[in-house]
């Protein structure tokens, strides 16, 4: 069950670096540094543009909170049409049309600290989001580093086991 997660943890954050690797070798690029490859992700990966999308709502929602301390303008409009209510006496065919516009403003005056206590709450929010872009952006940047070094790894293993190949196939010749 632990390697199922590990691995879906390791392509959901992998997956896209893969990609994006791709397209740049596509481009010229042949070789990338370990901060090469760190700059790529932290510029082009898909949770940090989310997480960064998240504290712009959550700044927004700042904003929101505080219009509670500003003057509400409220305008409805509405229409009717009326006919008389037919009887067997009269039948009246008549119609008329209402036509209806309200127009209020209010403040609110006293709300015993309910807008002070949502603008506090937004504002946690906001800082919440903020350590959740930090945490993705870290890490983001350990599987950039584990996946650099696991590719420097797999070469050096390789290499090893050519020059092993080469060792037995020089006993082989003897």
């Amino acid at each position: 069950m632990k390697k199922k997660f590990n691995l879906i943890i390791f392509f959901t954050f992998m997956l896209p670096l893969i990609v994006m690797a791709e397209n740049s070798l596509n481009r010229g690029a042949s070789t990338f540094s370990l901060q090469q490859c760190i700059d790529i992700a932290l510029k082009e990966h898909s949770s940090l543009k989310a997480s960064a999308g998240a504290i712009k709502a959550s700044e927004s929602k700042v904003g929101q909170a505080k219009a509670n301390y500003y003057p509400q303008i409220n305008w409805s409009t509405s229409y009717q049409r009326i006919s008389p209510a037919s009887t067997l006496i009269s039948s009246s065919s008549d119609t008329f049309n209402e036509y209806s516009t309200n127009v209020s403003m209010g403040i609110t005056l006293i709300d015993f600290g309910k807008t002070a206590t949502k603008v506090i709450i937004q504002n946690l929010t906001v800082k919440a989001s903020q350590a959740d872009f930090d945490d993705v952006s870290t890490q983001v940047v350990l599987n950039v580093k584990n996946a650099y070094y696991n590719l420097l790894q797999a070469k050096r293993n390789q290499e090893v086991a050519v020059d092993t190949m080469g060792l037995f196939k020089q006993h082989l010749d003897q």
